[in-house]
């Protein structure tokens, strides 16, 4: 099997207050190898994304359960919230929402009192509002080898989803295709 090797360079939005750790160079899939640089710039959606496939994926992370909490519950938050997710999943054909909660913290009641219904519920409200999009919960990413290996994860997904569609989504090549799941197989 041929060994091929990707150069990419990851984009942190400049807002992000705790960026993750990214590797220098890792394995996505059997011979082939990822080569990261990575580079600070504001975005227009999302936190991170790869440089020249910002409308192919982007990550939109969020950084503890209170966070989402209050996007879902403070109505002038829950606004700022839904005009970032529309610019996300309008922005690109892969919108990923990352929660730094493991889901094991969703199943007891918040530290406000309220029951974790309230987030998933909100979630339920905006993908039909807004559109698809993908949730991954991580742990907490208070320490710096959770920052690490959630990291690798994030630029493992997005090189991935990048090799796989190597001229669809680079800058001014192709515009976002808007694809939906239909379970009914009807349109």
């Amino acid at each position: 099997m041929k060994q091929t090797t990707h150069e990419f360079t990851i984009l942190v939005d400049t807002r992000e207050q705790k960026p993750l750790t990214f590797p220098a160079t890792f394995q996505v899939a059997p011979a082939t190898t990822c080569v990261l640089k990575t580079k600070k710039q504001k975005l227009d959606f999302g936190d991170y994304a790869l440089e020249g496939f910002e409308t192919l994926a982007a990550v939109e992370r969020k950084g503890s359960i209170q966070e989402l909490l209050k996007n879902f519950t403070d109505p002038d938050d829950g606004k700022r919230q839904g005009r970032a997710l529309s610019r996300l999943v309008n922005g690109t054909r892969f919108p990923i929402f990352l929660v730094e909660t493991p889901l094991s913290d969703l199943t007891r009641k918040l530290p406000s009192g309220e029951q974790p219904t309230i987030i998933f519920g909100g979630i339920g409200l905006a993908l039909t509002r807004i559109g698809q999009f993908s949730i991954i919960f991580s742990s907490s990413l208070s320490s710096l080898s959770s920052r690490q290996t959630t990291g690798q994860l994030v630029a493992a997904l997005l090189c991935g989803i990048a090799i796989a569609n190597p001229t669809k989504s680079k800058k001014g090549v192709d515009t976002p295709v808007e694809i939906r799941y239909n379970p009914s197989g009807t349109n």
